[in-house]
């Protein structure tokens, strides 16, 4: 994987800025096994900076890790969601909508589907 496709990482959390302008802190949801998802949360990390937006990183490398890093979303109350894409968030995408509809938290997803 290359630079260039981790690059819209930041981007993407500039837009939701850009949307959400009081945003100071924003979960990330990502698989830090899988190594094109780091590069692109790498990225993330530095638009944060520039940004001025904390992230509270969340890794999920299992099904069953999404209910613990959803209950620690709860206990820090993030102003928004931002979601790195890859197989096991996707094939888990159905829980991750649920839980931020019924959160009320926006949410920057990498794709449509």
């Amino acid at each position: 994987m290359s630079a260039q496709e981790a690059e819209p990482s930041g981007k993407r959390l500039d837009l939701l800025k850009e949307v959400f302008p009081k945003l100071a802190r924003s979960a990330v949801l990502w698989n830090r096994a899988d190594l094109g998802m780091t590069l692109k949360f790498r990225e993330l990390e530095r638009a944060a900076q520039v940004l001025r937006v904390a992230v509270q990183a969340s890794d999920v490398r299992e099904p069953q890790d999404f209910a613990n890093a959803f209950l620690e979303m709860m206990r820090t109350r993030p102003d928004a969601l931002f979601v790195i894409t890859d197989p096991l968030v996707t094939s888990n995408r159905k829980q991750l909508f649920e839980f931020a509809t019924k959160n009320r938290l926006p949410v920057m997803y990498e794709n449509s589907s």
